[in-house]
């Protein structure tokens, strides 16, 4: 996974999305996966994503889970990485 500050993405307004209920129920896995957030919920459905193949970053407007936890944040973050899921 990638993590990216959130800036202003010419486009972006007109492109489909899905909200997480949506993402729950697709039947088949996409190729590659951008997910807007760095919620619990964001950041669950980027690892189940990425553990069933999908590439997924993650765009985020600040740290992962910064509304919950910021050292739980980090600790998940290097958690994902020793996982391989950073470059």
């Amino acid at each position: 996974m990638h993590w990216r500050r959130a800036r202003y993405t010419p486009g972006l307004a007109d492109t489909p999305y899905w909200t997480s209920t949506d993402a729950l129920a697709v039947t088949e896995t996409p190729q590659w996966l951008l997910i807007l957030g760095a919620s619990v919920i964001a950041v669950e459905l980027a690892q189940a994503f990425r553990r069933l193949g999908s590439e997924v970053t993650i765009l985020a407007r600040g740290h992962l889970l910064s509304r919950k936890d910021a050292d739980l944040g980090r600790a998940c973050r290097r958690s994902s990485r020793r996982k391989g899921y950073t470059s």
